[in-house]
Formats: structure tokens, C-alpha cells, sequence
């Protein structure tokens, strides 16, 4: 019972931290695509920003990754003890 009393706490943690992580990098991708859309200066517009928003892309991307897995893992347990069952 201690074990499960340090798991909880830790995942909920875990699952936050994903969570604002997530927001954080989408909001700094609507920025990113913000100047890049409507550069307030067209000539500034750099190669680092550019580097930039495609490395918030693919954070976005790594996060969504690690979702759907996590949504797979969790339908395969359903199936495995909702589904079908041998009857034979």
C-alpha cells in the first residue's frame, strides 16, 4: 500500500508537468507563427526563428507521439480484459 501511496502523487505530477509542457510549446508556436506570418520588420526575418519553430514543431509532434501510444497501451488493456474471451 506505501508504494501505490508514492505512485499516485508521482504520476499526477508526471502528467502535469506533460501538460504544461504541451501548452507552453503551443503557445510559443502561435508566437513563432505569428512573426513569421506578420513580421513586424519583412527583412528580419531570420534563420534562427525558422530553426526555431520547426524545433517547436517537432516537440509538439514527440508529445502527440507519446499520447497516442499511451492511448494504444491503455485500448490493448481494455480489449485484453473486455474483449473477446476462448470458449473452447
Amino acid at each position: 500500500m506505501e508504494l501505490r501511496g508514492l505512485t499516485i502523487p508521482y504520476s499526477e505530477n508526471k502528467a502535469k508537468k506533460c501538460r504544461e509542457k504541451e501548452t507552453n510549446v503551443q503557445k510559443r508556436i502561435e508566437e513563432s507563427d505569428n512573426h513569421i506570418c506578420n513580421p513586424v520588420n519583412p527583412g528580419h526575418m531570420t534563420r534562427q526563428l525558422k530553426t526555431e519553430y520547426v524545433m517547436l514543431y517537432e516537440d509538439l509532434c514527440h508529445i502527440y507521439e507519446n499520447k497516442a501510444r499511451g492511448a494504444i497501451i491503455r485500448s490493448r488493456t481494455k480489449w485484453i480484459e473486455q474483449g473477446e474471451k476462448p470458449t473452447k
